[in-house]
């Protein structure tokens, strides 16, 4: 969740944090990963993320994933059909991946 959380609230505590655990209950959650998730949670409020819409956890998951699990040369295709499911333009997409950094 790095380029959506401001780097003055980037804490190690929410690195390795599933986002999908931002809107579960909090006996769901791991203990250990307690303190990660809240700083997670106020982290991404504070860069106006509405972490209460499942939508947008759900987005926000599928990208987690995305960035974790899938060879860069594979995304232009996966962020092509992750911007289908969601409902979202993927018109800026080739644009975007030609200045990414990641």
């Amino acid at each position: 969740m790095g380029s959506f959380v401001n780097p003055l609230d980037h804490r190690p505590a929410i690195e390795g944090v599933p986002v999908r655990y931002i809107s579960e209950c909090p006996t769901a959650v791991p203990p250990y990963l307690n303190h990660g998730v809240v700083a997670l949670k106020r982290a991404l409020l504070r860069s106006r993320i509405n972490v209460y819409d499942p939508m947008t956890v759900e987005l926000l998951s599928c990208l987690q994933n995305l960035h974790d699990l899938v060879a860069k040369w594979e995304w232009p295709d996966r962020l092509a059909t992750i911007a289908r499911q969601f409902g979202l333009s993927s018109e800026l997409l080739n644009v975007s991946l030609e200045y990414s950094t990641c």
